[in-house]
């Protein structure tokens, strides 16, 4: 059981980073009266997974673009129909760039991106996973059901997550209204995008 709850922990860890990436803030094309166009004016607007499998739970996505703003959230759950949760981040982000294009291997095209991180946000669903962040004593924090807590600057069961305005960099595929992420780093960009699809709403 103890081993269970430290691998539940390390892929907890994991998403922490993972997730903030995964997730490029109000709808619309313009931003404070100057008219989008381009790479930036295609991304705008509301993006959100169906309920998939992440290998040890299941989750649902969804982020929004406004302008170079980004805000997102990623609900948890212990079943396959996305109904019981256990636990949620939620992220914000601003300056919002895309750079250049790159190709990937299936043929098809995308951009780099990069943001800063302005909040992380971790909100424990579920009184089994409330126990289990305090028993670990996760990222240090006490937590209580349904109160979310900053991670920003915490070193959670070994991974370090950056402090406000750190730079992620990233990449992303946009075919028609479906959209692909990568993984975000902190230090370069990743080398392609994962499997899983966004739509535009």
């Amino acid at each position: 059981m103890k081993n269970q709850r430290l691998s539940l922990l390390a892929v907890v860890s994991a998403c922490l980073l993972a997730l903030f990436g995964c997730s490029p803030s109000d709808s619309g094309g313009s931003s404070g009266g100057v008219t989008l166009t381009g790479p930036l004016a295609d991304v705008q607007g509301d993006w959100v997974t169906s309920c998939y499998s992440t290998g040890s739970d299941y989750a649902k996505e969804a982020f929004t673009v406004s302008g170079t703003n980004i805000t997102s959230k990623a609900d948890y759950y212990s079943d396959a129909s996305c109904s019981t949760s256990t636990y949620r981040y939620e992220g914000t982000a601003t300056n919002l760039t895309i750079g250049d294009s790159v190709s990937f291997s299936d043929g098809t095209s995308g951009y780099k991106i990069t943001y800063d991180v302005q909040a992380f946000n971790y909100t424990t669903l579920s009184s089994s996973f409330t126990d289990l962040f305090n028993t670990s004593n996760f990222c240090g924090i006490t937590w209580t059901m349904n109160i979310p807590a900053s991670v920003l600057g915490k070193n959670c069961s070994g991974t370090a997550i950056p402090p406000k305005n750190s730079t992620y960099y990233n990449l992303y595929n946009l075919m028609g209204n479906n959209l692909l992420l990568g993984n975000p780093e902190t230090t370069t960009y990743p080398t392609g995008v994962t499997g899983v699809l966004y739509v535009k709403q």
